[in-house]
Order: C-alpha cells, then sequence, then structure tokens
C-alpha cells in the first residue's frame, strides 16, 4: 500500500492494494472515531516564517484539489456517497491520479495523509498539511478536515 501522498498521485492510484484501501477508507461518507473534525482555519495559528515553498505538490495542484475538496467531495460525503460514486465519476471525467476525485478525498480523509494538528494555547499548530491550510487560507476557505490531537 502507498503511504505518501507523493507516492499516491505520482502512481495514479492504480495498485490493487491501493483500490482496496481507497475503498476501504472511503466508505459511505468521512471516516469517524478517528479525531477527524472540521477545524475553522482561524483557530490555525500560523507559525511558520517566510514564503510557503512547494516542493511535494505545487501551488496549482493544491488549489486545484482544495476546489474540488470543497465543490465535489464535500458535497458528495454529505449526500453519502463513497468509493464506488468517486471512481466513477474520476472515470466519466478521464480524471486519475493526483486530478481525481478519489485522490482528493485520501488527501483529506486518509489517516495517513489527513491534515494533522496539534492543540496549543489560543488554538491549533499543524504537524501535517502546512502547505493545504496555507493555500487555503490563500484561497478565503473558511475550514477543513483534520485530525486533531
Amino acid at each position: 500500500m502507498i503511504h505518501n501522498i507523493g507516492q499516491y498521485l505520482a502512481s495514479g492510484g492504480s495498485s490493487a492494494a491501493d483500490k482496496r484501501a481507497t475503498t476501504q477508507a472511503v466508505g459511505s461518507g468521512p471516516p469517524s472515531g478517528n479525531g477527524m473534525t472540521e477545524v475553522g482555519l482561524s483557530e490555525v495559528i500560523n507559525d511558520r516564517q517566510g514564503p510557503v515553498r512547494f516542493e511535494k505538490a505545487s501551488h496549482e495542484q493544491v488549489a486545484w484539489g482544495l476546489d474540488r475538496l470543497k465543490s465535489v467531495v464535500e458535497p458528495a460525503l454529505k449526500m453519502g456517497r463513497g468509493a464506488d460514486y468517486f471512481a466513477a465519476r474520476d472515470a466519466a471525467e478521464g480524471l486519475a491520479g493526483e486530478r481525481s476525485y478519489t485522490g482528493v478525498y485520501n488527501w483529506f480523509y486518509n489517516s495517513d495523509h489527513a491534515i494533522k494538528l496539534t492543540r496549543a494555547s489560543g488554538g491549533y499548530v499543524v504537524s501535517n498539511g502546512y502547505h493545504r491550510v496555507a493555500v487555503a487560507r490563500e484561497l478565503g476557505i473558511g475550514s477543513l478536515p483534520a485530525v486533531v490531537r
């Protein structure tokens, strides 16, 4: 199974083991009981200095994923849709790998790739997913799913 979003995106998420993991992860909605919650970005402390450097994924790729998270993935999850829906929509729209709804879902809801926040005085500090948080702020997105510890 692929455990790194860069590997996942580069592979196109096409291995049999990865498809099984995606199906298990997506289920019929957002995972529950794993600390995943919707967190307001105003509560996330910006403790980084200087410009954001994009090495694993480009700014444009992160922005595309955030747009699809808010416009497609979250609404589908709220309607109880899951892995089969994302796979069918990916196929119908010719999407794969880094540019797929299944990939976006995993990038935000799979516990290996989810944004991870640590509680701190005055809010939360990002321990994983800083680029997604930074670009979401730039785009005016108010909240993101995250694992809070």
